[in-house]
């Protein structure tokens, strides 16, 4: 345990939380920054602590099927690739979807490798059990993933049995794309079980922020074309069905909708690039919360356009606003009960550029 934990390592302060004249809380953490070439840009802490990429790993995942003529194979509209990327809150505008996904792959609710749940989002939970809808496989925040690798299993013959074994051919075929994005041998990424039933990657962030530059801006000069077709296509659908991807108000959809490529992942990690600039960047918040997430963000975003003069591509503008309106979905003064200020979220991160 000691070996396999030793890449774990103490993080810097990314942000705090004060309350009246005195820190309550701080968040470490790691960050990393990438430039599609793979050289380095930017970091806080240590780029290359590992962690496990969660469901930042979604749109890689995707990319698999999708070069491999997925959507055509079934005639899948554009939205679909947004789901597979997702983790949704399983409202209405995701439940048609998915279930016109179904329709079209000829994959069934049963099939879903995880047992039938309730809504991730509070309201969208809210709403079904007020309608006393029945949990169901649908309305898991990971079921579109799942329908897409089930597809990808019936097209090409793959046994739909087992499909989240490790040693199934579809999850030798997630690995082999995990490590095309992130430029990893495949023997040197880490595996475990995610909390869908799937296999989940661990790498270093330094490597997720090379994927995600990839995946928003891929290089002429790296992976095939098809490949590359299917990074360009990916993005372009998350950012044009922000809502899908994960929800209204989440921090990822608030930063599609101003054409930031971002998928949030469980236990504290986050991914966002910008595709002008192809720039990936990484993020491990090291408690494992999300609460940290917005003010790190918005001050990443603030530091780069910071940096525009020397950062090809970067839109000092676009950035600005982007931060703004994450301070504005997420305000950083603390409000109890009353309705009065109790304190701040503050970001104190401090990005190292190279």
């Amino acid at each position: 345990m000691e070996q396999r934990n030793e890449a774990f390592r103490d993080g810097v302060e990314l942000s705090m939380t004060t309350r009246g004249e005195w820190k309550e809380n701080s968040h470490a953490g790691h960050l990393a920054a990438r430039h599609a070439s793979g050289a380095p840009a930017a970091s806080a802490g240590d780029a290359g602590s590992v962690s496990f990429m969660r469901s930042t790993a979604k749109p890689l995942q995707a990319a698999a099927g999708i070069a491999a003529g997925l959507m055509e194979h079934y005639g899948l509209p554009e939205g679909a690739i947004a789901l597979m990327s997702a983790s949704h809150r399983g409202g209405e505008q995701h439940v048609e979807l998915l279930e016109k996904m179904l329709e079209l792959t000829g994959v069934r609710e049963e099939q879903l490798a995880f047992h039938p749940d309730y809504p991730l989002g509070r309201n969208e939970r809210d709403e079904a059990m007020r309608r006393r809808l029945p949990p169901r496989k649908l309305y898991h925040t990971c079921s579109g993933k799942h329908i897409g690798l089930l597809a990808f299993c019936r097209m090409n013959g793959w046994p739909l049995e087992g499909y989240t074994a490790m040693d199934h051919p579809l999850q030798r075929e997630l690995l082999r794309h995990i490590a095309l994005f992130t430029d990893m041998d495949e023997s040197a990424i880490g595996r475990a079980v995610d909390g869908c039933g799937l296999p989940v990657f661990i790498v270093p962030l330094e490597r997720l922020a090379l994927a995600y530059a990839r995946l928003a801006s891929p290089p002429d000069d790296w992976a095939d074309e098809p490949l590359r077709r299917a990074a360009r296509r990916i993005s372009a659908a998350m950012l044009a069905y922000p809502d899908l991807v994960e929800g209204q108000g989440r921090l990822a959809s608030v930063l599609l909708a101003s054409g930031i490529v971002a998928k949030s992942g469980a236990q504290g990690v986050f991914a966002l690039a910008l595709p002008e600039a192809g720039l990936g960047v990484a993020f491990k918040v090291l408690d494992g919360g999300e609460s940290a997430w917005p003010v790190i963000a918005a001050s990443v975003l603030e530091q780069a356009a910071d940096e525009a003069a020397r950062l090809p591509g970067v839109d000092a503008a676009k950035l600005t606003e982007a931060a703004g309106k994450i301070r504005a979905a997420y305000p950083e003064d603390m409000v109890n009960d009353m309705g009065t200020t109790t304190g701040r979220r503050e970001a104190v991160l401090k990005l190292e550029w190279i």
